[in-house]
């Protein structure tokens, strides 16, 4: 089955009545503005099992979400195979309308993978839904004069090796704020995020117990207004 999402997952299709398209050899495809790149979908097109098959991708602008889920929740005018983002666990609740990717072979792939990544894509019942295509890669961006006038690191490599921890970040920002009057973040909510985003767990663990609420481990946050 052709799909990905751009950050994790991908997530296989079904059909819905009435049909989101009037060709019966054409398979709808949902994604957002370079989330794919337009010679993929062109080759993948090509390589669809089936003589008469062809893919027909459609860029969704802005509220994707809101659009599908709508779609999903009116079952109708469902695409057959759609990308999503890292928030695929909106879609858990529609599960139901979404193939089980294992019972079509994706197993056979499984150790191409990165373990973490692979179960994302895994519904809390079991069902294998959401194909990954990435593991959504980032850089830190700074301002490389600035950082040589605070003395502090200021080469890729230097700035890479000061802060490899939350606790190096936040010293980082102290001292830039006291030596150059300037500010890693202006935003707590962006440093509250990516906090998450950089940790193995997000807002409940295993157990379906809430993280963070009353917890000590957020103690990192309680630092983010030497930074602002």
């Amino acid at each position: 089955m052709l799909g990905a999402g751009l950050l994790p997952l991908a997530l296989a299709g079904c059909g819905s009545d009435p049909t989101i398209s009037e060709d019966p050899d054409e398979l709808v495809l949902w994604f957002w503005d370079r989330s794919a790149s337009r010679d993929l979908l062109e080759q993948a097109s090509q390589e669809i099992p089936g003589t008469d098959r062809h893919l027909r991708a459609d860029v969704i602008g802005t509220s994707f979400d809101t659009k599908l889920r709508t779609s999903l929740a009116g079952d109708a005018y469902i695409p057959d195979i759609t990308y999503i983002n890292s928030n695929n666990a909106l879609y858990f609740t529609n599960e139901d309308l979404f193939l089980d990717l294992s019972e079509l072979g994706a197993d056979s792939v499984k150790d191409d993978y990165y373990e973490w990544k692979w179960n994302l894509g895994t519904t809390p019942t079991g069902r294998f839904c959401f194909f990954p295509l990435d593991i959504g890669p980032t850089g830190y961006f700074y301002r490389q004069d600035i950082f040589e006038e605070a003395g502090l690191p200021s080469t890729p490599a230097e700035v890479s090796a000061a802060i490899t921890t939350w606790e190096d970040w936040i010293a980082l920002g102290t001292e830039l704020k006291g030596a150059a009057d300037a500010f890693l973040v202006n935003d707590a909510l962006n440093v509250f995020e990516e906090f998450l985003n950089a940790s193995p767990e997000r807002f409940f663990d295993t157990d379906d117990k809430a993280l963070y609420l009353g917890s000590s481990r957020f103690v990192v946050m309680g630092s983010v207004a030497s930074l602002t």
